[in-house]
């Protein structure tokens, strides 16, 4: 009697413990109709850039086209020469990763202390600001990225980070928080600008 009262604790606690690993990536979005819940993918990657440039582009939902968006580009602002280091639409599938990107351990944090809000943007605005940065070789990535069951990013937050000139410290370059309903970007005034 004792042996089988034993094993069913085991189960039971195997049981929850399986559930509790898979619920960390799961939650509850607020204020969300129909689908409920999101799935998560987080990580943190070293990306190269290219002509010391980058770019980072919030878009709450736009009814002109059709779609909200996140971008982190490098290169030449808005022309064929800017490759997307990490990016999403709400009317596409995933998210892009550029092949330039790796998985990295370097710890970066998600903060806006010390940032500059480049201005907050809700769905049906026609414009967004875009932020341009000078940029080191390699910058770090920080993401969090909540999907819908459809497979469509509902959520992102991103941070940008860079290594000091000379020094071996990481410097904050950029934070955004994103969904389809509201944007807003922030930035490090001292290597980046912001435009409309």
């Amino acid at each position: 009697m004792q042996r089988r009262r034993g094993a069913r604790i085991v189960i039971v606690a195997a049981v929850t413990a399986v559930l509790a690993a898979a619920s960390a990536w799961t939650a509850t979005a607020p204020g969300a109709r129909g689908d409920s819940t999101l799935k998560y993918v987080a990580g943190t990657v070293s990306c190269a850039t290219f002509e010391g440039a980058l770019q980072m582009k919030a878009i709450a939902y736009r009814p002109a086209y059709g779609y909200a968006a996140a971008f982190i580009d490098t290169g030449f602002p808005d022309t064929p020469g800017t490759d997307t280091l990490l990016g999403l639409q709400t009317d596409k599938s995933n998210y892009t990763l550029d092949k330039g990107c790796a998985r990295t351990k370097r710890f970066v944090r998600f903060t806006r202390r010390g940032l500059s809000s480049a201005g907050v943007v809700k769905a049906g605005y026609d414009q967004s600001p875009e932020v341009y940065c000078g940029a080191p070789r390699r910058v770090f990535v920080r993401y969090r990225l909540g999907f819908a069951s459809s497979g469509k990013p509902a959520t992102a937050t991103i941070a940008v980070w860079a290594k000091r000139k000379k020094s071996s410290r990481l410097r904050e370059i950029g934070y955004v928080r994103w969904s389809r309903s509201r944007s807003v970007t922030y930035y490090a005034r001292k290597s980046c600008t912001s435009q409309y």
